[in-house]
């Protein structure tokens, strides 16, 4: 499977599709045919009083709490290396993963949620060798009945959100974002300016916080530096904390990319597998 965080269709993929969201090329991209986009990189700061501890950490679930934690969990707790890459190389049994954020998800949705991956990978027209965008999978999402449609259910409360819920942040128009999509590790934490913390698991080069695992863990590979990043980084697979404000109606909201750090993307939208 080859993945990116945006692209174009591949040269042995149709760019049409009859999914009712969009076209193959703007819900789901094969980067061995595009160039490959930027890493996920958080753009404005929050405001609001108080301000809460950046140091805070979500709380953790049990991985027996949800299939999909449980892969992830065990994924993390025997591979060797992980790198963020826009093109996936995954090796369970040497426990070497290379992806992206959606390669990420997409992996461990098909290991174990593999009918609700399905029916997301279906009515979102996304081929072989493709994986959804971010911005395709909150569509699905937000398009979602309230009592689901048997494969996937809305999570639209934020005190809802648990262990497990796939959670997908569309870019913000005009800029360079390209949008990304995080594993909840366990329930939202209350916190003292109204938002909550939320312990998540993805594919990033850009750690979440200073608790984050990737910077201290030896087997996340480094990536080479960028123009609006000096590296080499740590990346891939691994845990931090972000932080998650709530709607008015207390919907999820406005994604942090870490506690008290700078604002991702416009308003998330989350979904539970049925597995």
């Amino acid at each position: 499977m080859l993945c990116a965080a945006c692209g174009s269709s591949s040269d042995n993929e149709s760019s049409s599709t009859a999914s009712s969201y969009a076209q193959q090329p703007a819900s789901g991209y094969n980067p061995s045919s595009s160039p490959a986009p930027a890493t996920d990189t958080a753009t404005s700061a929050p405001s609001g009083s108080p301000t809460p501890d950046p140091s805070i950490v979500g709380p953790a679930a049990n991985p027996s709490s949800s299939p999909v934690l449980a892969a992830v969990v065990h994924a993390w707790s025997t591979m060797t290396s992980t790198k963020y890459a826009h093109h996936d190389v995954v090796d369970a049994g040497a426990g070497t993963y290379q992806f992206d954020c959606v390669g990420m998800t997409n992996y461990f949705l098909s290991v174990s949620a593999p009918a609700a991956n399905a029916a997301l990978r279906s009515a979102l027209g996304i081929g072989a060798h493709y994986v959804p965008r971010p911005a395709a999978m909150a569509s699905y999402f937000a398009a979602l009945p309230s009592a689901g449609n048997g494969r996937w259910t809305p999570v639209r409360q934020i005190t809802d959100i648990r262990a497990g819920d796939i959670i997908a942040v569309p870019p913000r128009p005009g800029t360079t974002e390209t949008g990304h999509a995080l594993i909840a590790g366990g329930p939202p934490r209350q916190l003292s300016n109204g938002d909550v913390a939320l312990l998540v698991w993805d594919s990033t080069a850009t750690p979440h916080g200073p608790s984050d695992t990737r910077l201290t863990d030896p087997r996340n590979r480094p990536i080479a530096a960028s123009a609006d990043h000096p590296g080499p980084r740590p990346s891939g697979l691994g845990r931090g904390t972000v932080m998650v404000a709530p709607t008015a109606t207390g919907a999820p909201g406005q994604l942090f990319w870490s506690v008290d750090g700078p604002s991702y993307g416009t308003q998330v939208e989350i979904a539970r597998p049925t597995v």
